[in-house]
């Protein structure tokens, strides 16, 4: 194949995520149009998918080679896989502090989704200033953030003012602007925030401690640091990024699996 030729193929792999070129694929090897099979493709990516695919030659008029096309685009991806160890500790000890860096770019070049977990979760942090300008920016983007009631609202999801003297000063001591879980969802205007359940009467309250970050179905980041501005600039923290979507999926999967149970969604 002439270079030029496959140059459209190599923008178009590098542009759709797996999820997407199988689900074009599906759909036109049903029948679909490319209009109709682009409807899984969020709208503000349909676009530009189209011209790549256009481009390549691509659609329902060479439908049995844009299936088969679009089947190896999905299969490419879903093998990828690429791991590197990402820290952070005290100024001037690991220069810019790659993890914060990280956590900024990998929300700011969000396609199509982005999942996350953490434990404390504080307006300071990169990734809360990540997520702001992301759904003012970009709201076709599925954001979905799990939280810990505890750490954000206090014991049980008590009113403001019911939340005694503990949480009061640890709010104090993390910033007098520190965020609950209804002003949170409140901003993300658009996001679906879950937060864990308050405990039945015999039981007791489940901490959400998991501390992940995913984008596009595709790249995941794990480590030991809350998306807090203590963990990002001044504490020694490790996280692993990865390249890898049958992972991030699995990931994905498994809090959704938890939801019913642990999560309940915070309604502004």
């Amino acid at each position: 194949m002439p270079s030029h030729a496959a140059e459209p193929l190599r923008a178009l792999g590098a542009f759709l995520t797996g999820t997407e070129a199988e689900g074009i694929a599906t759909r036109l090897a049903a029948g679909a149009t490319l209009s109709q099979a682009l409807v899984v493709v969020p709208a503000a990516r349909r676009m530009r998918a189209r011209d790549l695919l256009e481009a390549a030659g691509l659609g329902s008029r060479t439908r049995e080679h844009s299936v088969a096309v679009l089947v190896a685009v999905a299969g490419a991806a879903s093998r990828m896989r690429d791991a590197e160890p990402v820290w952070t500790a005290p100024a001037g000890l690991l220069g810019l502090g790659a993890l914060t860096g990280d956590v900024f770019g990998m929300v700011g070049s969000a396609m199509t989704s982005v999942v996350c977990a953490t434990y404390n979760l504080q307006p300071t942090s990169a990734l809360w200033k990540a997520l702001v300008a992301l759904v003012r920016e970009r709201p076709g983007v599925a954001v979905r953030l799990y939280l810990d009631s505890q750490a954000a609202d206090g014991p049980f999801h008590r009113p403001e003012g019911q939340r005694g003297r503990r949480w009061e000063q640890d709010r104090y001591r993390h910033g007098r602007s520190r965020l609950d879980t209804g002003e949170i969802a409140r901003r993300l205007r658009g996001a679906v925030v879950m937060r864990t359940r308050a405990p039945e009467d015999d039981g007791r309250a489940v901490t959400s401690h998991a501390k992940f970050l995913s984008v596009d179905h595709r790249f995941l980041l794990v480590g030991s640091a809350n998306f807090s501005y203590s963990a990002e600039e001044r504490n020694v923290e490790l996280g692993l990024r990865l390249d890898d979507p049958a992972l991030a999926a699995s990931v994905e999967k498994q809090m959704r699996d938890l939801e019913a149970n642990v999560y309940e969604q915070v309604h502004c």
